[in-house]
Formats: C-alpha cells, structure tokens, sequence
C-alpha cells in the first residue's frame, strides 16, 4: 500500500470527534486564516488585475473564484483561491 492509500484510509475512518481539542482548535484558526488573506488580499491592485485578466478568459466556469463573484475554470479559480 502506498502512502496516499494510507492517508486516505486514515482520513475516511476520522471524525471530527475524535480529534484531540487542541487538533480541532489548530484547525479553525488555519481555516480562519486562510479566508482572511484570501479576502484580504483583493484589497490590493495586483490582485485585482489579476482578477480581471481570470474573468476575462475563455476558460469553462466550474470553480468559484472566492470573494471575486464570479467562476473561472479550475485552474484558474485554484490560482486566485491560494491553492
């Protein structure tokens, strides 16, 4: 068995109950975060720019691009999201 195999028969047999409190805080506060700097950052102009020149292409909309309003394909939407 391979590592990811092992991590995704991990991850399907966890609950959120059972993680220790201190893993479920740590958790939050990451998720929290990462929504702060995502919306945070379309203050900035490099940003928006960045948003525009997504909207304007060609690609299939199947994503959305978080705080922009609109979708852009995956890619794309994974750029802009920070993933």
């Amino acid at each position: 068995m391979n590592y990811t195999e092992q991590l995704a028969k991990f991850l399907a047999a966890m609950s959120y109950g059972a993680l220790p409190s201190s893993v479920a805080w740590k958790a939050k506060f990451c998720i929290l975060d990462y929504v702060a700097n995502v919306y945070g950052s379309l203050e900035l102009d490099a940003v928006a720019k960045i948003a525009d020149l997504i909207r304007s292409l060609d690609g299939k909309p199947s994503a959305t691009v978080l705080g922009c309003g609109f979708q852009a394909d995956i890619h794309s939407a994974v750029f802009m999201n920070g993933g």
